[in-house]
Formats: C-alpha cells, sequence, structure tokens
C-alpha cells in the first residue's frame, strides 16, 4: 500500500481526496480529481508531507486558500505570503534537495511555473506529443 502524501479535508474534516507518491504528482492528480468535481477549493484545507516552492504554485494555481505541510520549504514562504495563503507546517527547512526549488521563482507567473512544472512532469501537450502519446 502507497504511502499517504496529501489529503484534502472539509471544513468538518471530512476526507475529500487522498493519494501517495512523490515529486509533485499527488498534487497533478488531485488538479485532475477537482477537473472532474464541482468543488469549492476555499473551503478547503489542504495537508502535503513536503511543500516546497513547486508545490506551493500548484496549490495557489489550484485556488487553495489554506494548507499544511509537514515539510515546509523556507522558499516557499514568500509565495504562500504574497498570495495570502493561511499555512502551517510542523518542521521548516531552509531548502528541498529538490531542483524544483531552483527553476521556478517567487516572482514568475503561476501559468509559466504551472506550464514548466507540467512539462517536467510529462503532463505538457509538448511533453505528450514527445513521447508520443498525443500528436
Amino acid at each position: 500500500m502507497q504511502e499517504e502524501t496529501l489529503r484534502v479535508t472539509d471544513a468538518s474534516g471530512k476526507l475529500i481526496f487522498s493519494t501517495g507518491g512523490k515529486w509533485l504528482h499527488p498534487l497533478f492528480a488531485l488538479e485532475d480529481y477537482i477537473a472532474l468535481h464541482t468543488i469549492d477549493v476555499k473551503t478547503l484545507s489542504l495537508e502535503d508531507k513536503i511543500i516546497g516552492l513547486g508545490a506551493a504554485a500548484l496549490i495557489i494555481r489550484m485556488g487553495f486558500v489554506r494548507c499544511r505541510a509537514r515539510l515546509l520549504s523556507c522558499r516557499a514562504v514568500p509565495l504562500l505570503e504574497k498570495y495570502r495563503i493561511d499555512f502551517a507546517w510542523d518542521e521548516k527547512v531552509d531548502k528541498l534537495g529538490c531542483m524544483t526549488e531552483d527553476i521556478i521563482s517567487v516572482d514568475a507567473p503561476l501559468d509559466e511555473s504551472y506550464d514548466e512544472l507540467s512539462r517536467r512532469a510529462g503532463r505538457s501537450p509538448a511533453a505528450k506529443a514527445a513521447t508520443g502519446e498525443i500528436s
């Protein structure tokens, strides 16, 4: 059984979505789930195992206003603050050992960060075309 790394609950604490996985893949799975369901993410709370700069960009872009990290990168804090996200953490580190924190910036438009992260995750149309998934 895969470890749960991401969970979303409503105001009463009812579990709405959970998944496991590495890197940003659980957040992309959540994005797919949201696209298929009528959900007001502003009313939900998101908890992720690790929130770095890339995760913060995806969380904000999906419209969440509340999140908690078991491990939070200091590099994500300025972005979370910029978008006035209510965030909490169990442990904070200066930087994650992940290249994602170096490829996007707090000042980049969210759509640009999303496009780059999607491409790296193999989700963008260009990445899918390169692997033969779409024509």
